[in-house]
């Protein structure tokens, strides 16, 4: 039996459609390519798998490139407005069990556009752009209430988006970015809550 609209997974519109749609979003993500687009249905997706360590794992993750032709595109069906979007991305935070160390995360890639989506939750990165990550884009959805728990260690920080010194050409626009930090007063302010940020930008 189908399952109502509400709950349906997401689907691409080269491999599936609305009425044989994927399981997880992981499994959209892995497979892919070079010009598809992937839409998601309204509804909240966890995990695709339960996170493993609080201090590795991501919730999501793209490690599929674009071209400059041909770009990767992650949107909703119904986008919403900031603060009010229909397609969320979450991750359970400290001290929940299977904590995630970041919400999604993009390995590497290059040429994919994430749009439209509510991103929320984990214990330190709402999106993460890593590695030689280049030519992606990050515009019109909102990320929140990351690594907002009681967090002593000085580390590392709660950070909204980071990209690193290694990225280059990302582009971030219209993304509302709220509630993001820890949310004890218990630690060195110098060497611990400055290191919580909407933004952390290094690379080009």
């Amino acid at each position: 039996r189908r399952p109502p609209r509400s709950t349906l997974f997401p689907y691409t519109t080269l491999f599936r459609s609305p009425y044989a749609p994927f399981l997880t979003p992981q499994k959209a993500f892995n497979v892919m390519a070079a010009g598809d687009t992937v839409t998601f249905a309204n509804g909240t997706y966890p995990p695709s798998t339960a996170c493993s360590s609080p201090t590795a794992s991501f919730a999501q993750v793209i490690s599929t490139s674009g071209t400059s032709g041909s770009p990767i595109t992650i949107t909703a069906t119904n986008v919403g407005g900031a603060f009010h979007r229909n397609v969320v991305f979450s991750a359970p935070t400290q001290p929940t069990a299977n904590s995630c160390l970041g919400t999604l995360i993009l390995q590497s890639v290059a040429y994919v556009n994430v749009t439209g989506i509510d991103i929320q939750g984990s214990n330190n990165y709402c999106i993460d752009v890593q590695g030689t990550s280049s030519h992606d884009d990050i515009y019109n959805l909102d990320c929140h209430n990351t690594g907002h728990w009681n967090d002593t260690s000085t580390a590392g920080g709660h950070v909204g988006i980071l990209t690193p010194s290694t990225t280059s050409y990302i582009t971030i626009n219209a993304v509302t970015i709220y509630d993001t930090g820890r949310t004890n007063t218990g630690c060195p302010v110098t060497q611990c809550t400055t290191r919580d940020q909407l933004l952390y930008i290094e690379g080009d």
